[in-house]
This record gives C-alpha cells, structure tokens and sequence, in this order.
C-alpha cells in the first residue's frame, strides 16, 4: 500500500512542476506590456498600439524563468532555458521585433532599466543595453 501512495505522490509532484506558470508586466510611461510563461512558453503582448497593437509575440519554447522592465524603445527580455544558457533582448516597442538579441552562458540580472534601455550585470560585468548596443560600463 505504502508504495501505491508513493508513486501516486510522485505522480502528483512531476505534473505540478510540469504545467508552472507566470506572468507579469512591464511598463514605461503610459505603455505596459504583458508577459506569460505557460508551459515553458514565452510571450509578451503589445503595448495597443503600432502595428503590434495588442497581439501576442512569441519570445521562445523550453524557457524556465524571465525577467524584464519596460523602456520607451520597449520591454527589455532576460530569459533562461537551462542554467547555461541565457538570451538578452529588446522588443521593439511599436512592431514586437526582436532586437539586439545577446546569448551568454552565465546568469544575466537587471541592475536597473532606463529611457532607451537596461543595465545588466553578466558576472561581474555590467553593461549599458541600450541604442541596440551593449557597452561595458562600472556596476555602482
């Protein structure tokens, strides 16, 4: 009997962590745009205007966790699939292209974001992402 409760447990657990979800939304000035992860999908939706209007972009498939903060060039993407593998992006604010799209194989965080863009910290590194650039900068 114990062994039945057992797997039934376990059963139970890999089916939770299997379907987790989250969303949040970024905003700058009077733009937001929403984001969900849902089984490992990544999207974010327009801000309601320009030619993304309130559609949906699909940023990826197989991502485990996300940040991001909204700029006036639009939502700055942090994004992981697995422990070594990080991408950095922006969504254009009007269209939902991605833009300026970074890989790294450390944790990337957001220091803080700003007008046209981020901070982000690589290691010990900061840069300044924004204007489609990533220029090393100090981290204070």
């Amino acid at each position: 009997m114990k062994k039945m409760t057992t797997v039934v447990i376990l059963s139970l657990f890999v089916f939770i962590i299997g379907s987790q979800s989250a969303s949040a939304n970024s905003s700058y000035k009077n733009s937001t745009w929403a984001s969900s992860l849902s089984n490992g999908t990544l999207k974010v939706q327009g801000p309601g205007y320009g030619n993304w209007g309130k559609d949906w972009v699909t940023i990826d498939s197989g991502v485990q966790k996300y940040w991001e903060v909204g700029t006036s060039k639009g939502p700055v993407i942090i994004y992981t699939k697995a422990q070594s593998d990080w991408k950095l992006l922006q969504l254009n604010f009007s269209t939902g292209a991605k833009q300026n799209v970074k890989s790294f194989n450390q944790p990337v965080s957001i220091v803080r974001g700003g007008q046209y863009g981020a901070i982000v910290q690589v290691g010990n590194i900061c840069y300044d992402y924004s204007w489609e650039q990533l220029n090393k900068v100090q981290c204070n």
